[in-house]
């Protein structure tokens, strides 16, 4: 493959003196105390850290709100992508409570290499009290951690066996650093008792330390958990593969950092790929890496072709579905008495292109939602649409055809509502 020196040489200057490139550089060459100590892998440092901050008493003023993270996170997950087993998994009493939040925490207590009576010892050992109208409702948390390692001889059952025999209601995790996409993936969890639920870094980033960085804690608790969210996403390039099974470059990702690398990998993904490309044709790398690297380089062209631009309505941005929803709700806030039927009149199905529609009543996309195990509207409460007659959900499944785009779905979309008279701009640099 051919390329432009003087081309090449114009963007590696252009990255370089990009402020994402400044920003991710001044990042990523600050070491986490983790890093320098040479911890970042060891699955004793990451139990530690969560110990700590599922712990109300320590020093990170967090309070109890950390474990109703870890509790709200694993109903989702359980109910969301692992339901085999579910009634083994997540106790029926407390679910719905866990998700609306009406309960009150009590006598909560942390331990670390809990032993199992014989059987071991548990990485992460909660116990605590979920008070629901007065009434307590013992409950443990049993927190298996896999940072590199796979499952020790039968561990999972072990636990799970021991556990049983205790008064307390329990929940069992099994922790790995997945990629998000392996893991949503998964039907089960991949440890050898199904009655666990497996959990991953990138999960507990997003729905567990990411809420509690929002939150007013002291200087001290935030700098060590931004340091801890460096080490997880600090790349792993020299992991030893004899020791480590799974072999992971980066465990999880916060908000701010991936908003930082898509950017980065938006602005200058010709030059990235093109650094990719002559890793591939190197005389020195062997045949099986070659293959390796050219898959990964095929399929990073597959994604870096998807349409990620955003468009401008109402003072926001958007992308494409969500863009469809607040024109929804635009009109709808316009046009307060508009019946299911007119409504139907003015945004038809064939619009959209599938049997989803540009949008159905509540009822019917929950039960497409129960058919297809997969979304395909907007039905949280906060997205539904409240018409003169019926709740609505709007379809989220919206996309550009490079073969035709003028025919697209969206860019029908968006021309029936110029013709309502709302301005939509497409930035497609953004």
């Amino acid at each position: 493959m051919q390329y432009d020196i003087v081309k090449i040489k114009e963007d590696i200057i252009n990255l370089v003196n990009s402020a994402e490139y400044q920003e991710l550089y001044s990042y990523y060459s600050q070491s986490s105390f983790f890093n320098i100590l040479n911890l970042s892998r060891k699955e004793t440092i990451h139990s530690e850290f969560l110990a700590w901050l599922f712990n109300p008493k320590a020093n990170h003023e967090l309070g109890d709100y950390a474990i109703r993270k870890l509790l709200e996170t694993l109903a989702l997950i359980v109910n969301k992508f692992q339901k085999t087993n579910k009634e083994n998994k997540f106790p029926l009493e407390i679910e719905d409570i866990i998700i609306s939040g009406n309960y009150d925490i009590d006598n909560v207590i942390v331990q670390r290499e809990k032993n199992a009576g014989g059987n071991g010892f548990i990485d992460i050992y909660i116990e605590l009290d979920v008070i629901i109208q007065n009434e307590p409702l013992k409950l443990s948390l049993v927190i298996e951690n896999k940072v590199k390692s796979r499952e020790g001889d039968k561990q999972t059952t072990r636990y799970y066996e021991w556990s049983k025999k205790e008064c307390y209601k329990s929940i069992f995790v099994f922790l790995t650093p997945l990629s998000n996409a392996e893991f949503e993936n998964l039907s089960e969890p991949e440890c050898e008792c199904k009655n666990y639920i497996q959990l991953n870094y990138q999960y507990i980033v997003d729905y567990i330390i990411e809420p509690c960085k929002r939150l007013k804690i002291p200087d001290e608790a935030r700098m060590f958990i931004e340091n801890y969210l460096r080490t997880l996403s600090y790349p792993a390039l020299q992991l030893d593969t004899k020791e480590s099974e799974r072999g992971d470059i980066v465990m999880a990702i916060g908000e701010r950092e991936r908003n930082l690398l898509r950017n980065f990998w938006e602005a200058h993904k010709e030059l990235l790929i093109a650094a990719i490309s002559a890793l591939k044709d190197d005389p020195e790398i062997s045949d099986e890496d070659r293959i390796s690297i050219n898959n990964g380089l095929e399929a990073v062209i597959k994604a870096s072709n998807k349409d990620t631009s955003k468009y401008s309505f109402n003072g926001s941005k958007y992308a494409k579905n969500r863009l469809v929803l607040a024109v929804i709700k635009k009109y709808v806030n316009d046009n307060p008495n508009v019946t299911y039927k007119e409504l139907k009149r003015i945004f038809p199905d064939n619009m959209q292109g599938t049997k989803y529609g540009v949008f159905q009543s509540l009822e019917s996309a929950a039960e497409i939602y129960k058919e297809t195990d997969i979304p395909r509207h907007f039905i949280k409460d906060d997205e539904v649409v409240q018409l003169s007659d019926e709740k609505i959900a709007v379809c989220s499944q919206w996309g550009i055809n490079r073969n035709d785009e003028h025919n697209s779905n969206i860019n029908k979309f968006i021309r029936k509502a110029n013709e309502l008279g709302y301005i939509i701009s497409h930035d497609m640099d953004y």
